[in-house]
């Protein structure tokens, strides 16, 4: 077999250049041991270690001197199957900055214990090394660790798997964990690591301007905790950093909401806002099919979306007052960032339903409208016209003017309002006639009309119903009435206001 000059069953220390140098003085490196990049051996190797050798190649991979395939001397061996070319028995000394290790080969071919960080500082400085090192156990046992991050001035250590739930990752930690903490050769970007002389200095993850103590309350929401709802700047404070950190899934949790079952209809409603209606959770049900295979009539059903496992007969709630009823014509007209919405709201239900767009609207629940130049309106949807149509059922609580009224069948647009007062028995108010001391109040007249024209509404829930328009057999969308709270005068509304504290 010819002699090889690459390889060496063990490696030698280099015979000292000054004479008088102690020949056991141990040898000391920077990194490594002082070995040929090639070959993998000390630059100085006897010629009668180079005998009875197999025919095999060496490399140093990633730091760690490692067999190369038999078939292919430029590709490692597998993880697991990788061997070390340094003798296990032998100890090297390798000098760091100003202090000597000392390592045996065994110790060098293998990526240690494991180890647990304790701060998000030492976790940044143990990345770093196992990367400039290229020690991959070590990598992957930091990769799969706990994340460490800053909030305000406080550190946090929290599992990677606390954001497994659904709509919680990924997020700002996972995203940016991802990104600085990757494994190589982006581990370093623009950095070439062959000329760095040490670690870059990184500094751990950290949010300075996002409250620690509103933070720690998400973490107790991720575990599976509730948490109390003190107040409605509570609730915005938490939803805030919901958003800002991407963490979905808690965010369907915090909204307003209220789920109940109705014995009556036989299904569970869901009251939502109009402004946290998500495009993805809005569902249609249809009452049956028509024998020609078209779209019946039906209700619009809602479902928060990583949260609700099944939906639920959708009642949007409204406020800000930006919704007008003329009783005249029946309809409503919603005005400035309510119509945006409730566009949107309306063009999401026509392409449930594979309609045809009338005009070019975004479908984000929150940005509302197309291009700048066309306003937002319920009539660009084929559902609907500029005011879709309202419905006031004998179900419907109606307050005016801070008085309570309620719907009977009747009059010439269908129905009729009666005042209710603290004496009326809530059960007479489904049956057909009047009861007996509003009979008398009306005969003795201290029952005044009641109020007709325009309705401002301060705050009303409305359910969504889908039905055949009568004359033109086309689908459209009609607010049913559940809950508002109106005023009909800027005296009544004006009784509303509250001085500044």
């Amino acid at each position: 077999m010819p002699p090889f000059n690459t390889t060496a069953q063990q490696a030698t220390a280099p015979t000292p250049t000054n004479g008088n140098s102690n020949s056991n003085a141990p040898q000391t490196f920077d990194k490594v041991p002082d070995v040929d990049p090639k070959t993998g051996l000390h630059e100085k190797s006897t010629p009668g270690a180079l005998k009875n050798r197999p025919d095999v190649d060496l490399t140093v991979s990633h730091g760690i001197l490692r067999q190369s395939s038999p078939s292919d001397p430029k590709i490692p061996l597998e993880v697991g199957t990788q061997k070390s070319n340094l003798p296990p028995e032998k100890v090297f000394s390798i000098q760091l900055g100003s202090e000597l290790f000392r390592l045996s080969g065994a110790s060098i071919a293998s990526d240690g214990y494991h180890v647990q960080p304790r701060t998000g500082e030492e976790f940044v400085r143990l990345y770093m090394d196992a990367q400039f090192y290229s020690l991959p156990r070590l990598i992957g046992q930091l990769f799969e660790s706990d994340v460490f991050f800053q909030i305000g001035e406080r550190d946090f250590q929290v599992p990677k798997d606390i954001f497994s739930a659904p709509g919680d990752s990924p997020n700002f930690f996972t995203l940016g964990f991802n990104i600085h903490f990757s494994a190589p050769p982006m581990m370093l970007p623009g950095l070439e690591k062959t000329g760095l002389l040490r670690p870059p200095s990184i500094i751990p993850p950290s949010v300075p301007n996002r409250s620690a103590e509103v933070f720690a309350q998400l973490i107790h929401i991720l575990r599976g905790y509730p948490v109390e709802i003190k107040n409605e700047s509570h609730r915005q404070e938490l939803l805030r950093d919901c958003r800002y950190l991407h963490f979905r899934g808690v965010e369907q949790k915090l909204i307003p909401h209220e789920i109940s079952y109705n014995p009556e209809r036989d299904c569970s409603e869901i009251v939502i806002r109009l402004e946290d209606i998500r495009q993805s959770g809005v569902q249609f049900v249809a009452d049956g099919s028509l024998v020609d295979g078209s779209t019946s009539s039906g209700w619009v059903y809602y479902a928060r979306p990583f949260v609700d496992d099944k939906p639920c007969e959708l009642i949007v709630e409204i406020g800000g007052q930006g919704t007008v009823v003329d009783l005249e014509s029946m309809r409503a007209e919603f005005r400035g960032l309510t119509k945006a919405r409730v566009s949107s709201l309306v063009q999401v239900i026509a392409n449930k339903l594979n309609l045809p767009n009338k005009a070019p609207l975004g479908l984000m629940m929150m940005a509302g409208g197309g291009s700048r130049n066309t306003s937002a309106s319920p009539g660009h949807s084929p559902l609907s016209e500029d005011r879709p149509k309202v419905h006031l059922g004998p179900d419907a609580d109606i307050v005016i003017d801070g008085e309570c009224y309620f719907v009977k069948p009747g009059g010439s647009t269908g129905f009729n309002l009666e005042k209710y007062n603290s004496s009326t028995n809530l059960l007479n108010e489904t049956t057909t006639g009047p009861p007996a001391k509003r009979k008398r109040e009306e005969e003795n007249g201290n029952s005044r009309s009641p109020p007709q024209g325009r309705w401002m509404v301060h705050n009303g829930q409305w359910r969504l119903r889908v039905q055949s328009d009568e004359f033109s057999n086309q689908l459209e969308i009609i607010f049913t009435a559940v809950k508002l709270e109106v005023s009909t005068s800027q005296r009544a509304r004006n009784r509303k206001r509250g001085f500044l504290g």
